[in-house]
C-alpha cells in the first residue's frame, strides 16, 4: 500500500538505516539549514535527518525525505530508480481519486484557538543569512478554494512568520486566482497550511495538474486510494486528516493590510529580491496538531537538493501529460533537469523517426503555452538517454545548427514570478513575462543532412567485455 503518513515513512526510513537522528540542540538561525546543505553536497544517497532538539522549540524538525532515488521511491513503494519513479507518476497523473471525509482526525488531536495561537511554537528556521525572517513553510501545503466552484487547490508556497498569528504567503498561480476572485468582492480567502502532510499530498501539491483539478484527488491516484480529509475547525476547507499540524485562517483581502515578506533564498539559488515586499498575509485563527507533532521542511538553494530532485519528477510528469493531451504523435518520455531548479529545462524524447516535420516544434509550443515552466525545451531522439545530461549536451552539440534548429519566443509569455533573470519591471505575480527557447536536437528533417550511425560496440561485444572484466584486472 503506497498511502502513508510522515510517521509511517519515518519508520520505513529507520528500518533501512536512512534516518539520522541529531540529538544535540541545533540553532534554527542558519545552523540547521547549513547542516542540510552540507549533507546534500555529499550526494543523494545520504539519510533524511530528524533534528530532535531545535533551539526555542519542543517540536522536532524533519528534513531530506525526498532527496535521492531510494528515499523518494519509498513514498510510493516503487523500484529505487528514476525511471520507475517517473513511470509511477506518469501512469497516475490523471488517475484522480476523490478524498474521503472523516469525522475524527489525528491532525485535530490538539486544538489551539484565539489568543493562544502562537506560531513561534514551531522550530521555523531562518534558511539564509539574508532572509527577511523565519520560514514556517518550505514544504507546507497551502490549501485554498475557488469561490465560484468550491474546488480546492493545493500548492507549495513559501510562508514567513510575521508574528504569533500572521504569516506572509507568496500566494500565486492557481491559489492566486482564488485570491484575486475574492479580492474583487472584498472578501477574505479561507486558508489552510498543512504541515508535514502525507507524502502523496506533498508530491501532488508540487505538481502541475490543470487549473480546476483538486490536487487531493491527484494525491489519491498516486497513493492508490482516497486521501482521508477532515473539515477545518474555523473554516470549511478540507485538509489531510493524517497531517502533523494544520494552520487555519484567512488571507486578508486588502493589500494595504498585508505585511512585508522576504527576501528569501529561493529554489533557483538566488534570493527573489533583496527588498521586502507586501505579500498576501494570512491571519491564523486556529492551530490543530497531532500529539507530539513533527515539523517538515527543507532549505532551498542551488541544487542538487531535495527540492530540485522532487521538482524534476513532478514537472516531468505534468509536461508529459500536456504533450499527450495535445495529441502529438511519437512522444516517448519527458525529463526535467535537476540543475534547472527541477523545472526550467525540459527534455522531450521522441520514438523513432517523426511522422512529419515540425513535431519537435509542436512539442515546444505545447509546453510553452501551458504554464510558466519550462523556459527551455530540448527535443531529442530515442538513441539519446534523456536522463543523461551529458548525452543531451552531446545531442545539442552535434545535431543542432542554431540558425535552423533553435526558436526563441517574444518576451510576452507567462513567466515565473520568482525568475531572477526577469527584469524587475516585468517580475512579480501577476505581471511576470518571459521569453522561451526551443532546441531541436533530433536528427530528422534537417534538409540535406544525413546523420550516420553512432560509434557503439555491439551488444554481444559489450556482454563479452563485462564477462572478462575481472580477468583484465579491473
Amino acid at each position: 500500500m503506497a498511502y502513508k503518513d510522515i510517521r509511517t515513512l519515518m519508520a520505513q526510513l529507520e528500518e533501512r538505516g536512512l534516518l539520522h537522528h541529531i540529538k544535540q540542540e541545533i540553532d534554527w538561525d542558519g545552523e540547521l539549514p547549513a547542516i542540510m546543505r552540507h549533507l546534500y553536497k555529499q550526494g543523494p544517497d545520504g539519510p533524511a535527518v530528524l533534528f530532535e532538539k531545535v533551539k526555542d522549540s519542543s517540536i522536532p524538525f524533519l528534513s531530506g525525505i525526498m532527496y535521492g532515488d531510494e528515499k523518494y521511491s519509498m513514498l510510493f513503494d516503487t523500484e529505487p530508480n528514476i525511471r520507475a519513479i517517473a513511470d509511477h507518476y506518469h501512469e497516475n497523473f490523471h488517475n484522480y481519486i476523490k478524498p474521503v471525509i472523516v469525522d475524527k482526525a489525528p491532525c485535530q488531536e490538539n486544538i489551539i484557538q484565539g489568543d493562544d495561537v502562537d506560531l513561534w511554537m514551531f522550530p521555523s528556521p531562518k534558511f539564509s543569512p539574508e532572509d527577511g525572517g523565519r520560514y514556517i513553510g518550505t514544504q507546507n501545503v497551502t490549501i485554498t478554494a475557488d469561490p465560484d466552484t468550491g474546488i480546492q487547490n493545493c500548492a507549495i508556497y513559501r510562508q514567513m512568520v510575521i508574528n504569533k498569528n500572521r504569516i506572509g504567503v507568496n500566494c500565486e498561480q492557481h491559489s492566486g486566482i482564488h485570491l484575486a476572485k475574492n479580492r474583487e468582492k472584498g472578501l477574505p480567502t479561507p486558508f489552510a497550511a498543512v504541515m508535514s502532510p502525507p507524502p502523496a499530498v506533498m508530491v501532488a501539491a508540487a505538481g502541475k495538474p490543470p487549473f480546476g483539478v483538486d490536487e487531493l484527488e491527484l494525491a489519491g491516484g498516486l497513493a492508490g486510494e482516497p486521501i482521508p480529509v477532515v473539515k477545518c475547525i474555523t473554516n470549511d476547507l478540507l485538509v489531510p486528516a493524517d497531517a502533523e499540524a494544520i494552520l487555519e485562517g484567512y488571507i486578508l483581502p486588502n493589500s494595504d493590510d498585508w505585511d512585508l515578506e522576504g527576501p528569501f533564498g529561493e529554489f533557483h539559488g538566488h534570493h527573489n529580491d533583496m527588498v521586502p515586499k507586501k505579500r498576501p498575509t494570512a491571519v491564523i485563527t486556529c492551530i490543530t496538531h497531532r500529539n507530539d507533532p513533527i515539523m517538515l521542511g527543507t532549505p532551498p538553494g542551488v541544487g542538487p537538493n531535495e527540492l530540485t530532485y522532487s521538482g524534476k519528477i513532478e514537472y516531468a510528469a505534468a509536461n508529459l501529460a500536456i504533450l499527450q493531451a495535445a495529441g502529438i504523435p511519437g512522444v516517448k518520455a519527458v525529463n526535467v533537469t535537476e540543475m534547472s531548479g527541477g523545472c526550467q529545462v525540459c527534455v522531450v524524447q521522441l520514438t523513432g523517426k517523426p511522422f512529419y516535420r515540425g513535431i519537435p516544434q509542436a512539442c515546444m509550443y505545447a509546453l510553452f503555452s501551458h504554464n510558466n515552466f519550462p523556459k527551455f525545451v530540448v527535443v531529442v531522439d530515442d538513441d539519446i538517454d534523456l536522463y543523461d545530461d551529458g548525452m543531451v549536451q552531446w545531442a545539442i552539440a552535434h545535431r543542432v545548427q542554431p540558425h535552423r534548429d533553435i526558436i526563441i519566443t517574444p518576451f510576452n509569455s507567462w513567466g515565473c514570478a520568482l525568475d531572477p533573470s526577469i527584469p524587475f519591471a516585468h517580475r512579480g505575480h501577476p505581471y511576470s513575462t518571459t521569453s522561451r527557447m526551443g532546441i531541436d536536437a533530433t536528427k530528422y528533417f534537417k534538409d540535406d543532412v544525413v546523420f550516420s550511425s553512432l560509434v557503439r560496440d555491439t551488444p554481444e561485444m559489450e556482454a563479452h567485455v563485462k564477462e572478462i572484466w575481472k580477468d583484465l584486472g579491473f
